[in-house]
């Protein structure tokens, strides 16, 4: 858990800023149906909330072991 929670924050702040970024263009309003969002802020705004699941899956491990343990 020591390893993962700072990395849990860390990837859940870029995603929130990377998702300022996305719909800046647009008044800050996610549009449904919408094409036209940049594709380099969809892929920053998707890898760390995929690498922040994977951080959480280890911190859920680490407590259940613990718990076992």
């Amino acid at each position: 858990m020591l390893y993962s929670a700072p990395g849990m924050i860390v990837r859940l702040n870029l995603a929130a800023v990377a998702f300022h970024f996305l719909t800046e263009h647009m008044g800050n309003v996610l549009v449904m149906g919408c094409t036209t969002y940049f594709k380099t802020w969809s892929a920053i705004v998707s890898i760390p909330m995929i690498i922040w699941q994977a951080d959480w899956g280890t911190c859920l491990g680490s407590r259940v072991n613990q718990s076992l343990g």
